[in-house]
């Protein structure tokens, strides 16, 4: 029985993908996001964390990540946590922990004809277009403003799970 092993992220692409084929014919393409959460502090401002997530995509997602993949663009990405363990040639132990791409969707606004495009392992690849950055700091009021304490906190985007 497999246990559960499941992640759902969205960020910003850090790069350009690398997209390389497999001894087996296999299409891989590796590329960085970097996921932004906004915490209020105590003060009423708000403070950005960033966290980046090396993924890997293969076969159709690895076509729709050559192909619509941009630095900058937004994705959301349902995927599995893989860990690489290995010994240096010194005979220390390393690891290193990534997303697996099970579904590969670019998100909205992310300056694509269509909004949105989505790839799953049994879809086909979209077609080739430029993307723009996707930015979540609209969501929030410009510091400064009278009315920000007043108003409740802008709720997710996204899908509920819960």
């Amino acid at each position: 029985m497999n246990q559960l092993n499941q992640i759902i992220i969205e960020g910003n692409l850090v790069r350009e993908p690398e997209v390389k084929d497999t001894a087996k014919g296999t299409k891989l393409a590796t590329f960085t996001i970097a996921s932004n959460r906004y915490t209020r502090r105590s003060n009423g401002e708000f403070e950005q964390e960033v966290c980046y997530f090396d993924c890997e995509a293969w076969g159709e997602s690895a076509n729709a990540a050559a192909n619509k993949g941009r630095k900058g663009c937004g994705c959301r990405i349902v995927g599995r946590l893989k860990q690489s363990r290995w010994q240096g040639s010194d005979g220390r132990a390393f690891s290193k922990v990534c997303i697996v791409c099970e579904h590969l969707e670019f998100l909205a606004g992310s300056g694509t004809e269509d909004d949105s495009s989505t790839v799953s392992k049994s879809e086909e690849t979209p077609g080739r277009k430029k993307n723009k950055p996707f930015s979540r700091s609209e969501l929030f009021q410009p510091q400064g403003s009278q009315e920000k304490e007043s108003q409740p906190l802008p709720k997710a985007s996204g899908f509920d799970i819960f």
